[in-house]
């Protein structure tokens, strides 16, 4: 078993209703547990957002995985979520774009590409049908791959 403080990368998966606020206490918790990770995440809203800002606020370092360019992601999201992403990517120290144009495939193949890349799988998750059931699902069926859960309550 590997000590948590040599755990190197870890990923993150959430939902898109998840308040930041609401996130504090566990991603203290995170980064007390993993002092030494890259946090990787996906920048979507949400989770995905409120990890990154947490990293972002903590000095930790970030790798953001999009699944197709920010254009693509954000056509509907709001001027503060886009420049949310914008910062994130700024101070992100590896940036991957998985696909030049939408393919709604692409948010599971960035989700699989995220557990792949790390070694912990941090789910912000409260049982619900959708990517982050299948993100959880996906790293679960992995050999003895670890999902560390945090399931609210959110709202």
């Amino acid at each position: 078993m590997v000590d948590d403080k040599d755990i190197k990368f870890i990923a993150f998966t959430g939902h898109r209703y998840v308040k930041y606020i609401e996130m504090l206490p566990a991603l203290d918790e995170v980064a007390r547990r993993f002092p030494n990770a890259v946090w990787i995440c996906g920048g979507a809203v949400g989770v995905d957002s409120n990890a990154a800002e947490y990293a972002m606020t903590h000095a930790i370092k970030l790798h953001l995985i999009l699944p197709f360019p920010p254009e693509v992601m954000w056509k509907y999201w709001t001027p503060d979520q886009r420049m949310a992403l914008k910062n994130t990517m700024a101070y992100a120290e590896k940036l991957s774009v998985l696909n030049p144009c939408y393919d709604v495939r692409f948010y599971q193949l960035r989700n699989m590409h995220m557990v792949d890349s790390a070694q912990v799988l941090i789910a912000f998750y409260d049982g619900s049908p959708g990517g982050t059931a299948n993100c959880v699902r996906y790293a679960r069926s992995l050999k003895n791959y670890p999902v560390v859960f945090y399931s609210g309550p959110f709202r």
